[in-house]
């Protein structure tokens, strides 16, 4: 498909610009893929040393966007005594 579209492109800068778009693409699928392997991590550490995390806790980690948070959270389950030390906060 993509041979398909850089083949109908007419001009060097609408080419450019189609390869753009194409790399934009696939970061997002990257940063996605990075996300969700965090979050995956994140809630097997928890289980190993706290037990079956809450639905609430879970939807905290399964909704959170941010790469460093779910590092910073990461670390802090590898030291915490007790879950609620962590700083994951469920919405209330």
């Amino acid at each position: 498909m993509q041979a398909r579209i850089a083949q109908s492109v007419q001009t060097d800068p609408h080419r450019q610009e189609v390869k753009r778009m194409g790399q934009t693409i696939a970061e997002i699928f990257v940063e996605r893929g990075r996300l969700q392997s965090r979050r995956e991590t994140l809630l097997q550490a928890i289980r190993i040393r706290f037990g079956d995390p809450s639905t609430d806790v879970m939807a905290v980690v399964e909704a959170c966007p941010d790469v460093a948070q779910l590092d910073a959270w990461f670390t802090r389950v590898l030291t915490a005594r007790r879950l609620s030390e962590v700083g994951i906060k469920p919405q209330s």
